[in-house]
């Protein structure tokens, strides 16, 4: 479903989209389907939560047997993940839609503690952002030329003091103005989530469990209506 991308918000299902941690969790999890009524979605997130263990993070449950819809759509999914680009009045409003909280929100991206993005994905924004520390924008142009498409899919890590360690140095790097993308800093830009912001920063309980909160928030929600759903019977294919 495309609302269960949310999490993976800056991995486009396209050759050259984002390279987020979605791409590395999905490299995991595609054949090791074993069980019977696992859904695609519980999967992926069962992935997600083996990562993250092995990474540092924290643990949660993971309900199975939940219903999976019987078709796929790219277009929808491109449509409805929130962008680089975005402010943050765009990013509420966008996980408001699937009933995700701001709070959930800004919990949730703390997953790119973890994790690279294409140079195409910053470009603009260590190039003509205001909100970023210069002495950050020079380091990521290094490997970032200001002509596109040179460049386009050269990495650098969302976090630039842990990339493989699953902690709070995400939200740290946002005090300092340290965000790759423009979506990740604004989160930290003189609007409504500095100061949760600045609470994760400093308090790794805290945050791992909002976290551990939005993430079984996100997984129990439900299809829109009128969606055809079914548990399915092999998590690769549609039940037949």
């Amino acid at each position: 479903m495309p609302w269960r991308r949310l999490l993976r918000r800056h991995h486009r299902p396209r050759s050259t989209g984002r390279h987020g941690y979605g791409t590395y969790i999905q490299s995991m999890t595609v054949g090791t389907c074993t069980a019977v009524f696992w859904s695609l979605t519980m999967l992926g997130l069962i992935g997600i939560r083996t990562l993250f263990l092995q990474l540092g993070g924290p643990s949660w449950p993971v309900p199975l047997g939940q219903r999976d819809s019987t078709t796929a759509s790219l277009n929808a999914a491109n449509s409805d993940i929130p962008t680089p680009d975005y402010n943050l009045d765009q990013l509420i409003a966008a996980f408001n839609k699937h009933q995700l909280s701001p709070r959930d929100m800004t919990a949730l991206s703390g997953a790119h503690t973890i994790g690279y993005s294409q140079c195409l994905n910053f470009r603009d924004h260590i190039y003509n952002g205001t909100n970023i520390d210069p002495v950050f924008a020079t380091l990521r142009k290094r490997t970032c030329p200001a002509q596109a498409p040179n460049g386009d899919t050269n990495l650098a890590p969302f976090d630039v003091q842990t990339a493989l360690v699953f902690d709070i140095a995400y939200y740290s790097n946002l005090v300092t103005k340290r965000g790759l993308l423009n979506s990740d800093q604004e989160l930290f830009n003189g609007g409504s989530q500095d100061a949760l912001v600045s609470q994760y920063a400093t308090n790794p309980a805290l945050f791992a469990t909002d976290f551990v909160a939005a993430i079984i928030k996100m997984s129990n929600l439900s299809p829109p209506p009128g969606i055809p759903t079914e548990i399915r019977r092999n998590c690769r294919v549609v039940n037949s």
